[in-house]
């Protein structure tokens, strides 16, 4: 009997041994650039997000303002040169920038 369990410990001792030679023998993983490129992902994707958003509200705003320049049009009692509106336009816009 302890013959056998002698025998089952160095056969147990010998996997061991083949096991950590073989995890000595593996390559590091480049576990740094990985999440170093995620990073750059994640900050990629959410300058991608913000510019959508602020087109998103630059397209909203001159929506709104196309829409105040033809009530302006269709309801002024005062006449006016298109060019007038052109640089009303001009001025709102530039505003905006």
């Amino acid at each position: 009997m302890r013959g056998f369990a002698q025998a089952s410990e160095e056969s147990a001792l010998s996997g061991l041994v083949e096991f950590f030679n073989w995890l000595d023998g593996l390559g590091s993983q480049p576990i740094k650039e990985i999440v170093y490129l995620y990073d750059m992902v994640q900050s990629i994707e959410a300058m991608i997000t913000n510019t959508l958003a602020q087109m998103d509200q630059a397209a909203t705003k001159k929506a709104g303002i196309d829409k105040l320049m033809v009530a302006l049009r269709n309801d002024s009692t005062v006449s006016s040169s298109p060019c007038s509106y052109l640089m009303l336009n001009l001025m709102l816009v530039g505003h905006r920038i």
